[in-house]
């Protein structure tokens, strides 16, 4: 799984480990903004390996950012 679905939010990987009998799950963390509690689960259904269920877990603390925000927000971790 090389791509997550997008959404308005950055995220960094936080992990993936098989649980719950599904063999490729994604872990991320919202990246957007420091200590942003918010979560983001990726996996592909065990049926149709081209369908992915994403499950959000928590509330983000900020609005989202625009494009230029999240490339500043880049540049400056780089």
């Amino acid at each position: 799984m090389a791509d997550i679905p997008l959404d308005d939010y950055s995220w960094r990987k936080n992990g993936q480990k098989p649980i719950k009998g599904s063999p490729h799950p994604r872990y991320y963390k919202c990246s957007s903004v420091r200590g942003c509690p918010a979560r983001k689960h990726v996996e592909r259904t065990l049926d149709d390996p081209s369908m992915l269920v994403v499950t959000y877990e928590g509330d983000h603390n900020h609005n989202t950012l625009s494009i230029a925000e999240t490339a500043n927000l880049i540049l400056e971790s780089s």
